[in-house]
């Protein structure tokens, strides 16, 4: 049956061999620090109950060789752990120290003729070497490279404290007897416990300071991990780099396949198109320009593809002369945000081309709540029609609205600022001073929508509208023209038609001349010709029979040769008085004349005629009646119109002449009414028209020259009046009226202006 002091030796040797393996393993892909501090915990508890066994079985001290023992394993796990976390792989040394002491324990039980002290010293030596070796790594850590790791130091302290305890523990073993209880209660041996005691406590106390330490790395690093970010630890002088497992995975490694990377390996790795770059800003954090080392660079992917990473990273090492010993750092992969920045990128320089293809500009301008107006976007066309750049004009929009002409700059800013309170679409003309001092004219257009903060953001284009400024320039002087020559056109048009209508006026004249001519040719070659005919055959009846006709013969021939030679004169005064108004050398002379007295003298030469006739002649003119004319014309035109009643009138009929004042009160008017043979309906208009031959024989088969009424009205005609004539009622007797403009003296009897035809009881003169 195995004892307790077989158990702990088995226990031991498993030990050191874990111990032995450990640190094999630790050339190979690295353990977390962690497997070191726990292994180191269990040896050193190993070694606890090896010391507990040997104050038990002193007279063996086997116990105490092996529990040594088991704490050099158990110190070679706690440094294993150490060189980890410091970034560093256990190096061959090591490994070597292990197997040294570990063979000199091993001797130390293998040969008998060792004897118990002797066995102490091996081991205690075997000890204190390889805990003063290590001590001394661990020192020349902190002196060669000051800062590089404070545990360093910490680690060395305890493996110093157990290499003096061991030197002092095999001395005291040589100087005194072997025999336990001399031996247990010398001073040196004591005091080597009692360094072995505190070296003991102070390893276990820095073993679990380092497991916690070791945790919070590992938090460090989970969060490190969850930002996606790769770790690095460049040692510069060694020119080795320590990464993570997420730096190996962003380029499709393992961390066994990269670790550790050389700085050479990790520089080929960089896009030869980045590599100039990438060191230079490494160059310039290193001779300390920059406080921190970053850049955005393409590293190269494990299947050959690149891929955008972030690096960032700081010197956190220094020697004593002030150069770069070791930098640490991340590795970010941005593909995805260079890939989306490159796509906006493209897509602004998509931007950017199309608004340059637009002759102006794409803009966005802001009037924020202080009334400052600003362009947080302006195309490349801002540059070309107002000589500005974007960037000029991105906090500072005045300029752009000092290069509108004075005119028209404080219109289209209150144009702006009504859009921004109303929020209605921004449209307006205007002109801009180019970079070239030319005035050029623009139309603006802008969108406008409100902002959180109270400002208002326009989305807006201004293009050139010189060409349509020069169209509708040209236009409106079209216009103008085309309503010059329109009007001209128009008076062109008025010259014609009054041309036209003069043209037709004299036409109608001439026609009028024409006939008149005829009639007057055929008048002369007719009336006059046949009265001369009959007064010439008179004349050679006379001539013939004057020796032998009676007288009574005689005398009827003389009568006739009179009547005819009356006839003829009186035809040939009215074709005289004719001419002369034909030919406009007898123009009125019109003058206030009272009409009564003109009545009168004008019915003298009808006297004799009407009382021939036995026709009654009655007269009613005011004695105040007075009218604007040419006395001769009214009196040849009264003295035709009572030829004319006396004329048509039978024997016993009657002729009434009256005037009165019209309602008009400037205009009087004349009648002469008759109660002879009537006037044709038909006939009636034509009884003015010299070219239309109405004339008949009277009732005592007087004859007319057809001239006497065309020749009343042309009168009447020049003394602005007119004349009319109208049958009678029954077709008995005849009206012919006259109005002409009333004198001065125009009546004022109500009776008389009505115009009715008077009775007899209101005769005021009757011959």
């Amino acid at each position: 049956m195995l004892d307790i002091q077989t158990l702990l030796i088995v226990a031991v040797l498993a030990a050191l061999i874990l111990a032995w393996s450990m640190g094999i393993l630790f050339r190979r892909p690295p353990w977390p620090p962690e497997a070191g501090y726990w292994s180191a915990a269990g040896l050193l508890i190993a070694a606890g109950a090896g010391l507990i066994a040997a104050r038990n079985h002193a007279p063996d001290t086997l116990s105490i060789v092996v529990a040594n023992l088991a704490i050099i394993g158990g110190e070679t796990g706690f440094l294993a752990g150490v060189e980890v976390y410091c970034g560093r792989r256990p190096g061959v040394w090591l490994p070597a120290i292990v197997l040294m002491s570990t063979l000199a324990g091993l001797l130390a039980f293998t040969f008998g003729s060792f004897d118990t002290d002797a066995r102490i010293v091996v081991v205690s030596v075997a000890q204190a070497v390889m805990c003063g070796a290590v001590a001394w790594f661990l020192i020349r850590y902190v002196v060669r490279r000051p800062g590089h790791h404070a545990l360093d130091g910490i680690a060395a302290l305890p493996f110093a404290l157990h290499a003096v305890a061991s030197v002092g523990r095999a001395i005291a073993t040589v100087l005194y007897d072997h025999e336990v209880g001399p031996f247990l209660q010398a001073g040196p041996i004591q005091a080597a416990a009692l360094l072995e005691a505190i070296a003991f406590l102070t390893l276990v106390t820095v073993a679990l300071n380092f497991l916690i330490i070791s945790r919070e790395r590992a938090r460090a690093e989970d969060v490190i991990w969850a930002t996606g970010a790769g770790t690095w630890d460049w040692s510069i002088a060694r020119d080795v780099v320590r990464v993570n497992a997420r730096w190996a995975e962003m380029l499709g490694f393992t961390r066994a396949e990269l670790d550790p990377v050389t700085g050479r390996q990790w520089r080929s790795r960089i896009h030869p198109a980045d590599l100039a770059r990438v060191e230079r800003h490494v160059r310039d954090h290193l001779e300390g320009q920059t406080p921190i080392y970053e850049v955005e660079a393409r590293l190269q992917h494990k299947d050959g593809h690149y891929i955008w990473v972030r690096h960032g990273g700081r010197v956190v090492e220094w020697d004593a002369d002030g150069t770069a010993l070791r930098m640490t750092g991340t590795h970010t992969d941005v593909t995805a945000g260079v890939a989306r920045a490159q796509e906006i990128q493209a897509q602004r320089n998509l931007l950017a081309k199309l608004a340059r293809q637009i002759p102006g500009v794409i803009y966005q301008v802001v009037l924020g709540p202080d009334g400052v107006l600003r362009f947080p976007y302006a195309s490349d066309g801002l540059q070309d029609v107002f000589g500005l750049s974007p960037d000029a004009v991105e906090d500072d929009g005045a300029m752009v609205f000092d290069r509108l002409q004075r005119e028209d700059r404080a219109r289209v800013l209150d144009e702006l600022r009504h859009s921004a309170r109303t929020l209605e679409t921004w449209r307006s003309e205007f002109r801009v001073i180019g970079p070239e001092g030319a005035l050029s004219w623009y139309e603006g257009h802008a969108t406008p929508e409100s902002l959180p903060d109270g400002g208002v953001l326009w989305h807006g284009l201004i293009t050139t509208i010189d060409a349509r400024i020069r169209k509708r320039q040209a236009l409106e002087r079209y216009a103008r023209d085309l309503e010059y020559a329109h009007q001209q056109l128009e008076d062109q048009a008025a010259a014609l038609s009054d041309l036209a209508a003069t043209h037709a006026a004299t036409s109608e004249l001439l026609s009028r001349e024409v006939a008149t001519k005829n009639r007057f040719f055929g008048i002369v070659a007719h009336d006059l010709r046949s009265p001369l005919t009959a007064l010439l055959g008179l004349t050679d009846l006379l001539v013939q029979g004057a020796e032998t006709k009676p007288a009574a013969e005689l005398r009827a021939f003389a009568q006739h040769i009179h009547d005819s030679t009356r006839n003829l004169y009186t035809l040939l005064e009215q074709l005289l008085d004719w001419a002369r108004l034909q030919m406009g050398s007898t123009a009125p002379r019109a003058r206030d004349v009272p009409l009564a007295p003109l009545v009168t003298q004008a019915l003298l030469p009808a006297r004799a005629a009407a009382t021939a006739k036995g026709i009654g002649l009655e007269v009613n003119v005011p004695a105040d009646l007075a009218a604007h004319v040419d006395a001769d014309m009214l009196h040849a035109v009264l003295r035709n119109l009572m030829s004319n009643a006396i004329k048509f009138t039978p024997t016993g009929g009657r002729i009434w002449i009256t005037a009165g004042v019209a309602p008009d009160r400037d205009t009087i008017w004349l009648a002469v009414n008759d109660t002879g043979v009537g006037l044709d309906p038909a006939a009636t208009p034509d009884l003015f028209n010299v070219a239309v031959k109405t004339t008949t024989p009277g009732t005592g088969g007087e004859k007319g020259t057809g001239l006497g009424l065309p020749l009343c009205a042309e009168m009447i005609r020049l003394n602005g009046g007119t004349i009319t004539a109208e049958p009678g009622a029954d077709g008995i007797g005849a009206t012919v009226r006259v109005t002409l403009p009333a004198g001065q003296d125009a009546g004022q009897d109500e009776g008389v202006h009505g115009g009715a035809t008077p009775s007899g009881d209101s005769v005021a003169a009757s011959m």
